[in-house]
């Protein structure tokens, strides 16, 4: 049985999609679900309260290939799964985290079927952040670049800081935990768009990584493609998220300074700010669990490389083609 305090947890969240400046096709999907009795799953463009919610973004891969058919159909495989697996009363960490996986795997197994049958679609593929947020925790499970963060003022401070919740799964971000790159660094780096794992790759079952976290009064969660955090750095995603009144007008902040930057690709994100819970103390930052690189490449066997907006003349739908990159990246 869970052994968390019951203590008042609420929390608003919005969510927002748009395909952006450039791309023809929005290739995003994202979704929410706060009723788990009536099973209704909320699409973008939606302001919603709760206590409880499971989310989901997948930002699809592959332009001509179907990638918006991949992120639809990792859409349609978890809110099928979800919340009905919640029913069963999972309230153990270990739970919830291998039913969050068992969805993003159920989603990668439905891509590659879709894909047998038709033909035309070999070689999309999707990223995915999924989570859940119970008890005053978030339970997030990613495969590829898409992000959370938690926005958060640090007790007994007078600033907002930033945190990356998840780590991506890509070449650069590799290098940023050798010490080889900054973050910064790794954002506007040329092969910022390699991945080392994506939903859909018909050779490589995704290992997904996990991260729990408690959340407090006051926090904000960012959940992004990366439409939005390769667009602007962290300092400017921190200035959004955590200098704007209610999260309404964040939401829409964000989206007009991703605009503003240019919107190379689709944007899509959550943003969902606690009401009620938990003070935070100074106690509350330390670590709590995280499994990072379980399905991280050290070699780079097998990559995806994702279209970038100056190659989109010739391939105007393209958002990310896949390309197999066979020990390309042993000189880097």
């Amino acid at each position: 049985m869970s052994e968390y305090q019951t203590i008042p947890f609420s929390f608003e969240a919005v969510s927002r999609t748009h395909i952006g400046l450039v791309r023809q096709i929005n290739e995003d999907a994202i979704a929410s679900c706060v009723d788990f009795t009536e099973k209704i799953w909320n699409r973008a463009d939606h302001d919603i309260k709760g206590s409880e919610i499971v989310f989901l973004i997948a930002d699809g891969m592959g332009g001509t290939n179907a990638g918006e058919i991949a992120s639809a159909i990792t859409l349609d495989s978890v809110s099928a799964f979800f919340p009905q697996a919640l029913e069963q009363k999972v309230d153990e960490e270990e739970d919830i985290i291998r039913l969050l996986k068992r969805s993003v795997r159920l989603s990668h197994d439905a891509i590659i079927d879709y894909a047998d049958h038709h033909p035309e679609s070999q070689g999309m593929g999707t990223t995915v952040v999924t989570g859940i947020i119970r008890q005053g925790r978030v339970y997030v499970v990613w495969v590829g670049d898409s992000r959370v963060y938690r926005v958060y003022q640090p007790k007994g401070e007078n600033k907002s800081k930033i945190e990356m919740l998840t780590r991506d799964h890509s070449m650069v971000w590799d290098l940023v935990e050798q010490g080889k790159l900054s973050v910064e660094e790794a954002r506007v780096h040329p092969h910022s768009n390699i991945i080392t794992q994506s939903l859909g790759e018909i050779t490589h079952q995704p290992k997904p990584d996990y991260r729990i976290v408690k959340l407090y009064r006051g926090d904000r969660i960012l959940v992004c493609t990366d439409g939005i955090h390769g667009m602007i750095s962290e300092p400017q995603l921190l200035k959004v998220v955590a200098g704007v009144g209610t999260i309404s007008d964040a939401a829409e902040k964000l989206t007009q300074t991703i605009l503003q930057a240019g919107a190379e690709d689709n944007l899509s994100f959550v943003l969902l700010e606690v009401k009620e819970g938990e003070e935070r103390n100074i106690n509350s930052d330390k670590p709590e669990h995280i499994e990072t690189k379980s399905g991280g490449l050290t070699a780079y066997q097998h990559a995806t490389y994702r279209n970038q907006s100056n190659n989109l003349s010739s391939e105007p739908r393209s958002k990310k083609e896949l390309r197999f990159l066979i020990s390309a990246f042993g000189r880097y």
